[in-house]
């Protein structure tokens, strides 16, 4: 019994001495008052808001070959293709993005170009996105009352308690400060820009979508329809041409085809086939299963020819789910 009063006195006295150092005094802390203060102005910390980086805000090119026949099986590409670029194009443009349009078939330049055109002639102000909040600090366990019946384990634990409590009063306090002076940063600085840039924005698409309505595939005269070389040698002086460094985000290939052409290799042209740093999204609307023999084939053999070109990247799809399938792509 002694030799245990004795373990407890020194346990006791340790407390007692790391208690008092902790706290820069020789008594035990005692809880931190949290009286909330009489309300005082916030002076703002200094908030650096970034904006999108030139090539982040830039728009985007996008050249589509369209496959020129009446019928092929059980798609009219013609048809079929500019009912879905009347409904996708109004929706996924935005200002300053560059739409071109081919007929594959046509070996002349000019009968082959359908449309060109800019979504709007003005340019994309650097606006900053809103501000994401910091979260809201909040305790999520009730801190354990002390259960010891020692009364200085009991004195000790509600120190730690008041003091975890203030800290957390703290740190909500300090995010509900950012979270005010960012907005009034925002406010100050983009509010009024991005308001009236959201009225231009959604005019220049208005207007485009009126202009890409009366779009026309074109007469289907002086074209051969299983020639998309001649279309991918057309592309190819569209993308040398504008599709520059630091000009557009991205550059992007749409071939509405199924891709069937009638020489083995590819034909000499004047210019070389080039479609270096750009994207490829072939839409083969006659393959219901794009893994079947017939479609399979095709499609790997096309994947190296792209691959050969130059293209960043080439995706396959058929017509199953295409305007949401056209979005996601041009959207990437």
């Amino acid at each position: 019994m002694a030799k245990r009063k004795i373990v407890v006195l020194i346990i006791q006295v340790a407390l007692v001495s790391a208690l008092s150092m902790a706290n820069g005094c020789g008594g035990i802390p005692t809880p931190i008052d949290r009286t909330p203060s009489s309300p005082t102005s916030t002076v703002c910390p200094t908030i650096y808001v970034a904006t999108p980086r030139s090539l982040e805000n830039a728009p985007v090119m996008i050249t589509f070959l369209i496959q020129d026949d009446t019928t092929t099986r059980d798609w009219n590409y013609s048809k079929n293709a500019f009912e879905a670029l009347y409904r996708v194009l109004p929706t996924v443009t935005e200002p300053g993005d560059r739409i071109i349009i081919f007929r594959i078939g046509p070996s002349n330049f000019d009968d082959a170009l359908v449309f060109i055109g800019t979504v709007g002639n003005v340019a994309r102000p650097a606006i900053a996105s809103t501000l994401t909040p910091w979260p809201t600090v909040t305790a999520t366990v009730t801190p354990a009352q002390p259960t010891s019946d020692v009364p200085l384990f009991q004195t000790a634990a509600a120190v730690v308690a008041t003091k975890t409590q203030g800290w957390i009063s703290e740190t909500a306090t300090a995010a509900d400060i950012l979270n005010s002076c960012g907005e009034a940063v925002w406010a100050n600085d983009f509010a009024a820009v991005a308001t009236q840039w959201e009225a231009t924005r959604e005019a220049v698409k208005l207007a485009f979508g009126t202009q890409t309505s009366n779009i026309t595939p074109g007469s289907g005269e002086n074209a051969i329809s299983n020639q998309v070389y001649e279309g991918l040698d057309h592309a190819t002086r569209a993308f040398n041409d504008e599709c520059k460094p630091n000009a557009y985000r991205r550059c992007l290939l749409i071939v509405f085809s199924d891709l069937s052409d009638w020489r083995p290799s590819v034909p000499h042209f004047q210019v070389p086939v080039s479609l270096k740093g750009v994207e490829v999204l072939s839409i083969m609307l006659n393959c219901p299963v794009l893994f079947s023999p017939n479609c399979s084939g095709v499609r790997e053999k096309w994947l190296q020819t792209f691959k050969s070109f130059g293209a960043q990247n080439s995706t396959f799809i058929n017509g199953d789910n295409l305007d949401k399938q056209l979005i996601d792509f041009i959207r990437r």
